[in-house]
């Protein structure tokens, strides 16, 4: 018993999908758009709700590209769990309730799938397609095996060093650890409104299998540290409507993604998070989700750029 995801790349002779019901539903409940109504001139940009009314109005083309993505997510699931037997398969769902046509989740898909076929019938609730006959033993290969004389070999032991111990998860000279560590931080704030939520979002990676307890400690104690000074902690204070990795679209239809929005009246701050060595880049991408900000009507915007290692840096831009 595995889940789909971690039976990506392997193969089995038979393979048994239950519970097949996963619905077509959009992982995101808002997005930020553009606004250009001749009736508002005053607002330039909103955060709306990715509801079904949101598809009655004009943006209902941005609720549709969503309902897409979560379509397409929902396939890919579906083909990397049918595509794992190589006898076989059996797949278990719900009643097909939806409406001919009408494709809501797999069961429906499904019964859009066989009506295609002219296999439907209202009545029946098991369909085999295929060849049901077994598949021939696949022959082994019976070409003589050579066997070397002698095997020419030395003590491993000589040749290999092993470490005492593992390297931390926050070395900045190793670029692999460090964008572990950078990914690792990032999900944690991600997940953090206030100090408070510190322990709930360290709890989560936990049981994710993202961080072991033994670093949860380490860095729940840092991460306490940073949030509990006073020039880092206004912004994890509570005063402000905050918004983690919100998106934030264009005109052009661009997205930009910052990693801590925190809102109150015509003030905006936003503050980004960097675990690597700093670079000019860093600035030119905080000035320019700045500028976004202004754009969206916004008098008072601040920058910030949070960079965390061992200790950490608070720069304002």
């Amino acid at each position: 018993v595995m889940t789909i995801h971690k039976a990506k790349g392997l193969e089995f002779p038979v393979v048994i999908y239950p519970f097949a019901n996963s619905a077509v539903n959009v992982s995101k409940d808002k997005k930020w758009v553009n606004i250009d109504d001749p009736d508002l001139p005053g607002l330039k940009t909103a955060l709306l709700p990715l509801t079904n009314d949101l598809a009655k109005t004009v943006y209902g083309f941005i609720h549709e590209e969503e309902k897409t993505k979560a379509l397409l997510d929902m396939l890919n699931i579906l083909y990397v769990a049918t595509t794992r037997p190589t006898e076989r398969l059996l797949i278990i769902c719900d009643r097909f309730l939806a409406k001919s046509g009408e494709i809501k989740n797999l069961p429906s898909m499904i019964r859009t799938f066989l009506e295609n076929k002219d296999m439907w019938e209202d009545d029946k609730d098991e369909y085999m397609l295929g060849d049901t006959a077994r598949l021939p033993a696949k022959e082994k290969d019976n070409d003589d095996v050579l066997m070397p004389e002698a095997f020419i070999s030395g003590d491993w032991r000589e040749n290999i060093l092993l470490s005492g111990h593992a390297a931390e998860y926050w070395d900045l000279e190793d670029d692999a650890r460090n964008l572990e560590w950078g990914n690792l931080v990032h999900n944690i704030l991600s997940k953090i409104d206030t100090i408070a939520d510190v322990d709930g979002a360290i709890d989560s990676e936990i049981i994710q299998g993202n961080l072991m307890e033994s670093e949860a400690k380490e860095l729940k104690t840092l991460l306490l540290d940073i949030l509990g000074q006073s020039e880092v902690g206004v912004f994890f204070d509570g005063s402000y409507e905050v918004r983690n990795e919100a998106a934030i679209m264009t005109k052009g239809g661009k997205e930009y993604r910052p990693d801590r929005l925190m809102m109150k009246d015509t003030k905006a701050i936003v503050l980004d998070y960097k675990t690597g060595k700093e670079d000019t880049s860093h600035i030119r991408q905080i000035e320019s989700y700045g500028h976004l900000l202004e754009d969206m009507g916004y008098t008072d915007v601040e920058r910030y750029l949070l960079y965390i290692d061992k200790s950490y840096r608070l720069l304002k831009v």
